[in-house]
């Protein structure tokens, strides 16, 4: 990559990769990224709401809380963040933020608000996965925030497939191009949404992002996210395609994620 190429661009295209073939990089708008990541750079309390629940599995699985658990350490280095998810992922998030909560009302009084990997009813008010499986039973309405969100607050959404909160903003692109789009697709927009071929990617997009606007080194090293994702299956997740309690994410292994991670520094000039 050229290096006076714009780093949000190549950060953008780089999180991107579809290796899922999930056709996700038709739903992703110019300059989100560095929107999102300069609402981030200037906010005092940041809300994260992540965890996606595997009914058939019974548990959370892997892609949503390792972006959330790396974002926050991002974040927290200038500003408060409050990480909230649901009962039934709060072992496996708590494994990697302990002091997450599962008290919504916590996020109404944030600057910013960002969902990761974390579902967003649909045009019926369920919530379903991208098979179109109806998952309302076993999936708490976290997204009621980012919908009554107070005057001021700025969300982010970051998903990969057209079910999550913040893909209300291109729901008519994902009703005609993404796999029963017109029964999974969301109806909750957010002010910025970041694509990502894997969601915790974009959730190190983000933290990178932050890194270039703050000159900062933010993103993990790839020993130290490798060992967080064997934190989360010790926890109980799995992963989201295979259900099986595996350090693999988005039925991807390890070195995948890691090229990725290294790409996205590389990027950055090493942040």
């Amino acid at each position: 990559m050229s290096r006076h190429a714009d780093p949000f661009e190549q950060l953008t295209r780089i999180i991107l990769v579809d290796p899922g073939r999930r056709g996700v990089a038709v739903l992703s708008r110019p300059n989100d990224l560095e929107a999102a990541c300069r609402a981030l750079a200037g906010a005092k309390r940041i809300g994260i709401v992540t965890g996606f629940y595997i009914a058939s599995a019974k548990a959370c699985e892997t892609d949503g809380p390792l972006g959330a658990a790396h974002l926050a350490t991002a974040l927290r280095l200038r500003a408060e963040v409050v990480v909230c998810t649901d009962r039934g992922c709060l072992p496996v998030v708590k494994s990697l933020i302990p002091d997450v909560t599962l008290d919504s009302s916590k996020l109404q009084d944030c600057d910013v608000l960002v969902s990761i990997e974390r579902l967003g009813r649909s045009a019926d008010g369920r919530y379903y996965s991208m098979r179109g499986i109806d998952l309302t039973a076993s999936t708490a309405p976290l997204d009621e925030v980012f919908l009554e969100r107070r005057t001021g607050t700025t969300t982010i959404g970051v998903g990969d497939g057209g079910n999550e909160v913040g893909m209300g903003v291109v729901q008519d692109i994902v009703r005609r191009s993404i796999p029963f789009g017109e029964t999974i697709g969301c109806i909750v927009p957010t002010d910025h949404l970041v694509v990502a071929g894997v969601s915790n990617w974009g959730a190190w997009a983000l933290a990178a992002g932050l890194g270039v606007l703050t000159d900062s080194p933010l993103l993990p090293l790839a020993t130290t996210a490798a060992s967080d994702l064997l934190s989360l299956v010790a926890a109980g997740a799995v992963d989201g395609v295979t259900g099986k309690n595996e350090p693999t994410v988005d039925g991807l292994d390890w070195p995948v994620h890691a090229a990725v991670l290294e790409q996205l520094r590389s990027a950055t000039g090493g942040r």
